[in-house]
């Protein structure tokens, strides 16, 4: 008789440790499942901007992220309150605000931003690129993840997003861009050059494509890299002037070259043929 009620307490102990364990776990999820409540729902929208802007987030890419398993007031911090009171006016000023939650986790990154064109932006109000324009908001996944923003195959697109015009073009017609859209490993990308945060304009002293830095970051990839490496221009384009004016010309003259080799190679057969019909009919 002891012993079952022996045995009937270590029961009835093991089950309210199990009962207080899942109640635990419970109320650590509750916060992402009462935002999921409404967020979760496809068709969930504010108006902004005079645009019309979709608060949906996929809760399965959600827990396959890097923040999978964090709560949402992480990054969304002061959404406590149900509706919601410390809304933004805008969905870039929103862009900003989550940016300097960034730095509650990611402070040496952080330091960097802040130290960089972009964060000197930032700081100074005007638009710029902030955190989630690189590496996404609800779908964050690590850099040698295919599909993340910022692996080395999809950099670029994510960089000409905002740079685009004749930084893009002029980087892709380039050897580097040509040899990472055909699969390079090795071909330098945006990165590469200019570095993931701490990015500086090229007048920088500090920035790694200043003409006295501009050796030593080639020198990363080419073991032969010399100074006079810094005399000529990455960026430029097939134009009649600037940088790209050599190359112009050039692309211009085997240009016609073909087309005149083409022609008069077309003009031989032609005169051939007609020989030979003409020859015949002697016969």
């Amino acid at each position: 008789m002891a012993f079952r009620k022996i045995l009937l307490f270590v029961f009835l102990s093991l089950a309210l440790v199990l009962i207080g364990a899942t109640a635990s776990v419970a109320e650590a999820a509750e916060p992402n499942d009462q935002c999921l409540q409404c967020h979760s729902n496809k068709g969930f929208s504010i108006e902004k901007e005079g645009k019309t802007v979709s608060l949906y987030v996929d809760s399965n890419e959600l827990s396959q992220s890097v923040h999978g398993t964090n709560d949402c007031q992480t990054c969304h911090a002061g959404m406590e309150d149900i509706p919601h009171k410390e809304t933004v006016s805008s969905v870039r000023e929103l862009a900003a605000k989550v940016t300097e939650r960034c730095q509650v986790c990611h402070a040496d990154v952080n330091k960097e931003y802040k130290d960089s064109t972009h964060g000197k932006l930032a700081a100074e109000g005007q638009e710029t690129a902030y955190c989630s324009d690189c590496h996404g908001a609800h779908t964050i996944v690590k850099t040698e993840n295919e599909n993340s923003l910022v692996n080395r195959t999809n950099i670029t697109e994510t960089c000409t997003k905002c740079h685009s015009g004749e930084i893009a073009e002029s980087y892709v017609e380039s050897f580097h861009g040509k040899a990472v859209n055909l699969g390079s490993t090795k071909a330098a990308t945006c990165v590469d050059c200019h570095t993931d945060h701490m990015i500086l304009g090229p007048t920088e002293p500090k920035s790694t494509v200043s003409k006295a830095n501009v050796p030593e970051t080639c020198a990363s990839c080419h073991n032969t890299a010399q100074p006079n490496f810094a005399v000529g221009s990455e960026h430029w384009t097939f134009e009649p002037d600037g940088p790209g004016k050599p190359m112009y010309y050039t692309l211009k003259f085997f240009t016609w070259l073909t087309i005149a080799t083409i022609v008069l190679l077309i003009v031989h057969i032609e005169l051939d043929l007609f020989r030979k019909y003409k020859n015949a009919g002697k016969k």
